[in-house]
């Protein structure tokens, strides 16, 4: 009976998450008191001694060959929210900046040609590109094709699928076989030579690196009109598709760059995975890989002229499945503004909503990914950013008690359905309890909206503090539900506001 409940619970919980569904309390436990934009109007400059906000101006960091000042902050508590149904825990140890940190106004930075080839030829360096063949309509020459099949013909059996992916994978060799017919059929009238079309750098219809104008004419597909530019190249006999994209319109914008290894389609995801393999199994990186990566993602970012960047974090990633471990290195940046980085937060899921606070931009973040040995696995920048204008250099902000208030006022005006589901299951009628530990705080620069446009953001000083969610069941203390190191709440360090996470 005990295993049921339990099981019941979990499947209840994935489906709160996975559906968004969330029971409405008796009250409006959860108040925010602006709209999400920022008003100017209230910025103070604050008052601290000249040392302490030394700026060297050719560097724009701290003028002392010294680390940059830290105040230790301390904080904990133990509170229940108003209506009782969760119980956090603050348990803060932290250090943050003791500098100025600006109130800065950006805009998009609409991507040109010129930025996609420069980017490119930063992370390809010395590699020819050429533009792409629309992905349904692409024409292999017979070497390639050849290429692919003899990868292919590796992977016709149970066993050597099993080994490459960590474990069985049903129907795999069905569709690997098939693949291989089709192929060889194309061997026939497949040209000798590639088609390779040096890269001309401009920007067109992104419709157009999918489909051919026939294909949308008699198919009657219905395309975007949001630009592209999507070329290929090979670096160390590996295969990359580069693309940047740009969009300007009424109801959202965006810039993104993307660039991975790309051997075009393949059975099962075969190619991807015989790469991964080759690359990243059982090569659990060094500490000296992993700086020598740091390394290499700092100096690409220094050098693309989309902003000033600072790596928060870089991490290996461990992938598993089956008896299959492969091993990457993941180095992500934040943008930075007069020496001050931005607080690394969730990525907008939803650029079209209507809410006022929503913002019609992806929030500015880069990610590189390595193989242990270095090998580039994935690159990708959202939304760079071009700095209007410096509001103010050292705004006068809350202090941290002070923010510390709003944060545990905030806390207790929510209640266990905030963080995914009730005190109880209807139907089982089993307790469950609700616990929140706020155990990391980050001080740094969070987005927000001009009031009244679609085209102007601030950065402003904030704070960010995330922590442990756990639900237990009452009667016997097993744990039904976990979520680690989750965002919890981002203030505005000059009003003291809750910033939305989301655009929902």
């Amino acid at each position: 009976m005990k295993k049921k409940i339990t099981q019941a619970m979990v499947l209840f919980v994935a489906t709160l998450l996975l559906c968004g569904c969330q029971q409405s309390p008796d009250k409006n436990s959860v108040v925010s008191k602006n709209d999400g934009t920022f008003d100017i109007s209230v910025i103070q400059s604050a008052t601290r001694p000249q040392a302490s906000a030394e700026v060297d101006p050719n560097t724009k960091e701290p003028s002392v060959a010294e680390e940059i000042p830290t105040k230790k902050s301390t904080y904990k508590d133990n509170f229940f929210s108003t209506d009782g149904t969760v119980a956090f825990t603050i348990n803060l140890e932290t250090f943050i900046p003791d500098v100025p940190m600006p109130v800065v106004e950006v805009v998009p930075h609409y991507l040109t040609g010129a930025d996609a080839k420069r980017v490119a030829e930063v992370l390809f360096e010395g590699e020819k590109f050429y533009e792409a063949q629309p992905t349904f309509s692409t024409v292999y020459s017979k070497p390639e094709i050849q290429e692919k099949l003899m990868r292919w013909s590796q992977y016709t059996s149970d066993e050597a699928i099993e080994r490459l992916f960590g474990s069985p994978q049903i129907n795999a060799t069905n569709v690997v076989q098939d693949f291989i017919e089709r192929y060889t059929q194309l061997m026939e009238t497949a040209p000798e030579m590639a088609i390779a079309t040096p890269c001309l750098w401009q920007f067109q219809e992104s419709w157009r690196y999918n489909y051919t104008a026939e294909q949308v004419k008699t198919e009657n597909i219905s395309v975007s009109s949001d630009d592209e530019i999507r070329a290929y190249t090979s670096s160390e006999g590996i295969p990359y598709r580069f693309t940047a994209s740009t969009r300007n319109k009424s109801d959202f914008k965006y810039n993104m760059i993307f660039a991975l290894p790309d051997y075009g389609i393949s059975p099962w995801g075969l190619d991807e995975m015989i790469l991964q393999a080759r690359l990243c199994r059982d090569k659990k990186p060094t500490d000296e890989q992993i700086a020598c990566a740091k390394s290499k993602a700092e100096e690409w970012l220094n050098n693309l002229n989309l902003g000033e960047w600072t790596i928060d974090t870089c991490n290996v990633l461990h992938c598993t499945n089956g008896d299959a471990r492969d091993y990457k290195i993941s180095v992500q940046a934040v943008p930075t503004f007069n020496g001050a980085a931005a607080i690394r937060r969730p990525q907008l899921n939803n650029l079209k909503s209507k809410e006022q606070y929503a913002s019609n931009y992806y929030l500015t973040d880069s990610e590189l990914i390595f193989s242990p040995d270095g090998t580039l696995l994935s690159f990708q920048l959202f939304s760079p950013v071009d700095v209007k204008r410096i509001v103010n250099n050292d705004p006068a902000v809350l202090d941290m008690d002070k923010l510390m208030e709003n944060a545990k006022n905030y806390f207790q005006l929510t209640d266990a359905y905030f963080y995914g589901i009730g005190g109880s299951m209807d139907e089982s009628g089993v307790d469950i309890n609700c616990q929140v530990d706020i155990d990391n705080l980050e001080y740094g620069l969070s987005r927000v909206k001009v009031p009244d446009t679609d085209d102007s953001y601030y950065y402003v000083p904030s704070i960010a503090l995330s922590g442990d969610i756990q639900y237990t069941i009452s009667d016997t203390g097993e744990v039904c539900f976990r979520n680690e190191n989750t965002a919890l709440l981002l203030l505005n360090a000059v009003d003291g506001s809750i910033i939305p996470f989301e655009n929902e």
